[in-house]
């Protein structure tokens, strides 16, 4: 359809629902001015009537019917006389003796009503005349006359319904008619304008369409609607008001262009710094609803869905990030560092700025958990070490200083000293070691030879280098290892790793205690088990234990001797070698180190055990002949 059409139809449609509208609001309007000049009217003629009667009381009866029949019947009015009881005593459209017939009018809506006001007013369906009329009646009082005596009564006059009926359908009709002239006359002139509209525009539309195809004023011509051919240069003619416009909406085109190039271009930067922060990103709006997040929030949040339209206290329920927030919304920036509860306890470091534009506010999480947890490790580490080395530095001064005030003159006394200088010294020297071996460990400059190493004699080497401090404390120590078994390791590592293990258990199981050695395959890895029957480690102790100087009771530990880093060795040892390292408590007590490191040749069945769980594993005593069938092994006993 051409523009032209479009705007005559357009203009068509609001003409005809205005002029449609217009005058049925008219009529309407018209249909109540008459009803009301109606009512005033008949009012008038009442009061008049009225007024007649009370000035000239003598004359008869006969003589007052024919009076307001004459009267009646040039008003085109029925005029009904009626006394204060509601007897009908003079009527211009009755007879006397039908009169007489006629029922009492006292319960008629406008009697009713004219007791109650000054007049009474009714349409309704005349029960002498079977005609509907319009009622108005007016109290009134006669004097006393020839025929009758002073008294009041009412004075009710009637018009008959249709005829005021029919004067509005009149009015009606020539009202319609002056609509459709109207109506007629205004869709010729909106014809004549949307032709004149319609050819102004057709070079403007045209150009339009030719911007949105990527063309402009690149086309030497550009056809209208119609089929015409309008040179470009008579179209955008800048000397006419078109050709203004037109080069208007063309700069306005070409900003706009720009402008949604340059915010699309700035938003998908603003997107890819955002996906790409470490830091989770939480939009909210003023009402504390989420509105967007980054991929790290659903991260840190542990989102499983996306969390736009809910509200934030819903989605991350934290009373310290919700005042954060409204702080944010007050339009202060303000930070925070405070734990979230799910999915998992976090430590997190948030900022909220305000949004001045929206009124909302975006908030910067940032995960601290590990950095504070290492930093409770740094200050543990700290007061560990600086205890450890305060203790034997202690004896030895204290040793030194009772020599040099002439303990050294008794040679019983001096060599007990100069005994337990010595002994602290080593154990100086131990933990310096240690701690060396450590942070190059961690430092990754500790020299790896990788290589396939049979287990089994390994192990076998480290509990002859631990029997004598087995055989002291009756300790007794059985193999359960499976032979040809062979990891990929490090020969001075896996042996450090072992003989920290053994040791450990050694210190910690009771007199007349049990260890066991155990190896075996599990999928593509080898498994190396130390198990005691000591004292065991409870649960919450489990994910500390490889910590350097963790202890769980550092007066006990401290009896047993040692620098409380042989499992902070181990567990950084087997993590350089590829391997996992952890604990499971032992049935029916005691505790089971495990060390996993990848294998290399398997001439085992894998036990069906999981090592990495903390549930109790099953009894691996081979004395089941089905056991041993499919776990093959050597069990040597050492008693003490």
């Amino acid at each position: 359809m051409s523009v032209r059409w479009k705007i005559f139809f357009s203009s068509m449609l609001l003409i005809v629902v205005f002029v449609g509208t217009t005058g049925w609001i008219f009529q309407r309007a018209l249909q109540g001015w008459l009803r009301d000049h109606t009512q005033q009217e008949m009012q008038r003629q009442a009061e008049v009537l009225g007024l007649w009667l009370a000035q000239s009381p003598d004359i008869s009866m006969q003589e007052r019917v024919s009076a307001l029949q004459e009267m009646a019947l040039r008003a085109g009015l029925r005029i009904t006389l009626i006394d204060e009881k509601g007897v009908v005593w003079a009527d211009s459209h009755r007879t006397r003796q039908q009169i007489r017939q006629m029922e009492n009018h006292l319960q008629r809506p406008e009697i009713q009503e004219i007791l109650q006001k000054k007049m009474g007013t009714s349409i309704r369906r005349s029960m002498t005349l079977e005609r509907k009329m319009w009622y108005l009646a007016l109290p009134y009082a006669w004097k006393k006359s020839i025929s009758r005596p002073a008294g009041r009564g009412f004075l009710r006059v009637a018009k008959i319904q249709r005829e005021v009926e029919m004067v509005v359908g009149r009015l009606g009709v020539a009202l319609l008619l002056a609509t459709l002239v109207g109506l007629v006359l205004s869709l010729l002139i909106s014809m004549g304008t949307s032709h004149i509209v319609s050819r102004t525009l057709r070079p403007i539309v045209a150009n339009a369409r030719a911007m949105a195809r990527g063309q402009g004023e690149s086309e030497e011509k550009i056809a209208d609607e119609e089929g015409v051919d309008i040179p470009l240069h008579q179209s955008f003619n800048p000397m006419s008001k078109t050709g203004g416009l037109a080069g208007s909406l063309r700069y306005v085109a070409q900003e706009l262009a720009l402008t949604v190039e340059t915010l699309a271009s700035e938003r998908d930067r603003f997107a890819a710094v955002l996906e790409s922060m470490n830091a989770a990103v939480v939009a909210v709006d003023r009402e504390c609803r989420i509105s967007w997040v980054n991929r790290a929030a659903y991260t840190l949040l542990g989102l499983k869905q996306s969390p736009v339209g809910k509200a934030l206290s819903e989605v991350i329920p934290s009373v310290e990030l919700r005042e954060l927030v409204e702080q944010a919304h007050a339009g202060v920036s303000c930070d925070a560092e405070f734990d979230l509860p799910e999915p998992q306890t976090l430590r997190v470091q948030a900022r909220a700025t305000p949004l001045a534009a929206t009124g909302g506010s975006v908030v910067l999480l940032h995960d601290i958990t590990e950095l504070r947890r290492l930093e409770t490790i740094r200050r543990d580490f700290v007061a560990n070490v600086s205890h450890e080395l305060r203790t034997p530095l202690s004896i030895i001064r204290a040793n030194a200083e009772t020599l040099l005030d002439g303990a050294l003159e008794e040679p019983e006394i001096a060599r007990e000293f100069v005994g337990a200088l010595l002994n602290h010294a080593e154990r100086l020297s131990l933990l310096v070691n240690d701690l060396l071996e450590l942070s190059r460990i961690e430092a990754n400059r500790y020299p790896l030879r990788s290589q396939a190493l049979p287990l089994a004699p390994l192990i076998r080497r480290s509990i002859e280098s631990i029997q004598s401090a087995a055989e002291k404390k009756g300790l007794t120590l059985r193999e359960e290892l499976a032979e040809g078994l062979e990891a990929q390791a490090d020969k001075q590592a896996l042996e450090q790793i072992l003989l920290n293990l053994i040791d450990n258990a050694v210190k910690y199981t009771p007199k007349g205690g049990k260890i066991i050695l155990r190896t075996y395959a599990k999928e593509e890895d080898a498994m190396i088990e130390v198990e005691d029957d000591g004292p065991g480690i409870d649960a919450e102790h489990r994910h500390r234990i490889f910590e350097r100087f963790y202890r769980i009771d550092p007066g006990r530990s401290r009896q047993q001797g040692g620098t409380g880093l042989g499992l902070a060795i181990v567990r950084n040892l087997v993590e350089v070698l590829g391997g996992r390292v952890g604990v499971r408590p032992a049935s029916p007590h005691g505790s089971i180190f495990w060390v996993r490191l990848p294998a290399v040749a398997l001439q085992a069945d894998s036990e069906e055990d999981d090592p990495f769980s903390d549930e109790p594993a099953e009894d691996h005593d081979h004395e089941d002949e089905d056991d041993l069938r499919a776990h093959p092994s050597t069990t040597v006993a050492i008693e003490g």
